[in-house]
């Protein structure tokens, strides 16, 4: 049986200060469900999610792939291949480029987002905030982004969560797909998913679409929505490790 780890996403629910699950896979538990009776599955928890320890210092994504790494040489164990859903995305091919030990399974990978234009409120605050010391641009920027924005994956964070979710939040690796061999990694999107939408990727690094596939009428949440149809594709890649074309299965 084939060894998989799972890396999960960013959900502000999962932050150990906002539920009291250690399993940071409750919310999608069927496809983790289904899964195990194709592979050998560890889970491993990111730091600040479902109590899992945080550092005492902000990280930026390579910090990620090291821990990724720490875990599986403290439980001696070596994965075929490594899947990361969202967040964990971009820590699964943060892992490979670094260490290049397995191959990588994405799901609605956050590896490159579409942001909204800046609003005028936006704009103002960055030109005033020039004029700042830093301690008070911090402040600003907390504020302006817990109030104004209401966003929750910051405004719901520790200190460590948020100044890593600010770290990580705005990184671009798409042009890092270039690098890899066509045969190490599948990518999945649902066909509506507006959190990482399939064509952003597609339009920037069209050469990849053979290891792109778009589950028809599926959102970012495809784990839940077309759990059979995700299972189904990400066993037909292990098993014949080949690579797709580009269609809405």
């Amino acid at each position: 049986m084939k060894k998989l780890v799972l890396i999960h996403g960013w959900d502000y629910k999962h932050y150990t200060s906002q539920t009291q699950s250690t399993d940071v896979w409750d919310n999608r538990r069927k496809l983790v469900t289904g899964l195990q009776k194709f592979f050998d599955i560890k889970i491993i928890t990111l730091p600040g999610f479902c109590g899992e320890k945080e550092p005492d210092y902000p990280w930026k994504l390579e910090d990620f792939a090291d821990f990724i790494e720490l875990q599986l040489q403290k439980d001696k164990f070596n994965p075929d291949y490594i899947l990361g859903y969202s967040f964990g995305g971009a820590v699964a091919l943060s892992h490979k480029l670094k260490y290049n030990k397995n191959k990588i399974i994405l799901v609605s990978p956050a590896i490159s987002r579409k942001y909204k234009e800046n609003s005028a409120a936006h704009n103002k605050v960055k030109y005033f905030a020039k004029f700042l010391p830093n301690y008070l641009k911090n402040i600003l920027r907390d504020q302006y982004i817990s109030k104004v924005l209401k966003n929750p994956f910051y405004a719901n964070g520790t200190n460590f969560l948020k100044k890593t979710y600010l770290n990580i939040v705005g990184i671009d690796m798409s042009e890092k797909l270039k690098i890899l061999d066509k045969n190490d990694f599948i990518i999945i999107f649902g066909e509506k998913d507006t959190a990482t939408p399939p064509w952003l990727l597609l339009n920037t690094i069209p050469e990849i679409q053979n290891n792109v596939i778009i589950v028809q009428n599926g959102t970012h949440d495809i784990a839940n929505t077309h759990t059979q149809k995700l299972i189904k594709e990400i066993v037909t890649f292990v098993h014949t490790n080949r690579e797709y074309k580009n269609a809405k299965r």
